[in-house]
């Protein structure tokens, strides 16, 4: 039988392949896009708890196999597990939506609004590196890197670079975030307003904008911009 084009084996369950997981091909065949997104967090076919920060989202092994090679690790070696905890690590709404883009065939279309900040897409990245989903790295990135490309700096972007570059950025250390978002807070200085430049004052003298190793060289940049001998082609800015 069939549910909604999901195929079914006699007695109920999507039909399996000599793996013990389900045939893909019968789940995904013919599908429109995004149709899967309709099984997120819904008891239909679950057969499997995600917990995180205390949330549980309901899931199906064959979705999450498919799409992440940690999963795919995890449900291998224990296939009758009903329940995996992802711990409190990582952001609530990042995690939710990252599972939830398991379940869409283009995950632009959960991640891509205009609410999302830096520290979200950063953190989608690193979800992305330790769940095994090498193939939205970079759309993870892209996504990043738009958001500091695609408008004026706001008080939300500074807040967002302070986070990525503070004093408890260290998570961040082994990705291309902190040195991006610093790179493009740099480049807008100039056309910061007096309520941005007020912000980055106030973040820089409180000690939370930058950790040692930023703080360092923001002044170089500063002491370039204002104290190097001008040349007379253009100004500083």
């Amino acid at each position: 039988m069939a549910l909604g084009g999901l195929v079914l084996t006699s007695n109920g369950n999507p039909a399996e392949e000599a793996d013990g997981f389900p045939n893909m091909k019968s789940v995904y065949q013919y599908q429109p896009d995004g149709y899967m997104i309709n099984f997120f967090n819904d008891q239909r076919l679950s057969d499997i708890t995600i917990i995180f920060s205390g949330k549980k989202i309901l899931g199906h092994k064959i979705i999450l196999a498919t799409h992440s090679s940690y999963f795919q690790e995890v449900l291998g070696g224990s296939p009758t597990v009903s329940e995996i905890n992802l711990g409190i690590e990582h952001d609530i709404a990042a995690t939710e939506v990252f599972l939830e883009n398991m379940y869409l065939l283009s995950p632009y279309s959960r991640t891509s609004d205009p609410g999302r900040s830096l520290v979200f897409f950063a953190e989608m990245y690193l979800l992305a590196k330790r769940y095994g989903r090498e193939d939205e790295v970079r759309v993870y990135q892209n996504l990043f890197s738009g958001i500091l490309e695609g408008e004026p700096f706001s008080n939300e972007h500074i807040a967002g670079v302070a986070a990525l570059c503070g004093p408890d950025s260290s998570r961040y250390a082994d990705t291309p975030f902190p040195d991006t978002a610093f790179e493009e807070l740099c480049a807008n200085i100039p056309y910061l307003d007096n309520k941005e430049r007020g912000t980055l004052k106030k973040k820089l003298e409180e000690g939370s904008m930058f950790k040692a190793t930023f703080l360092g060289r923001f002044a170089v940049e500063m002491l370039d911009r204002f104290l190097m001998v001008y040349d007379g082609k253009s100004p500083p800015f």
